[in-house]
């Protein structure tokens, strides 16, 4: 299981009550989430961090991608909602700064 963590920008207003079990119950099956959690500490921002399976922290993050598109187009659940980033996996044997 991998840690994906998304971070979006929004309408000025905070997340949907319920937004992460809503994620839970649109991803089709092709995205394998688990659990997702939402950060959101004032309006407009958010980071939500999905919980997927997948053989690979890249399929992890093709899955997680897969997933932020649907959920944020036009009839979406987070419509209006922009993905912004989604950091990739560290590379074996790289440390961060």
């Amino acid at each position: 299981m991998h840690l994906i963590h998304a971070h979006l920008i929004g309408p000025g207003v905070l997340l949907p009550p319920g937004t992460a079990s809503v994620l839970l119950d649109v991803a089709p099956p092709h995205i394998r989430l688990e659990h997702a959690v939402v950060h959101q500490e004032w309006s407009g921002e958010a980071v939500i961090g999905v919980y997927l399976l997948a053989a690979d922290a890249r399929q992890a993050r093709t899955q997680a991608i897969r997933l932020f598109l649907l959920v944020t187009r036009p009839e979406g659940t987070l419509s209006g909602w922009l993905l912004v980033d989604l950091p990739g996996p560290l590379l074996n044997g790289l440390k961060g700064p």
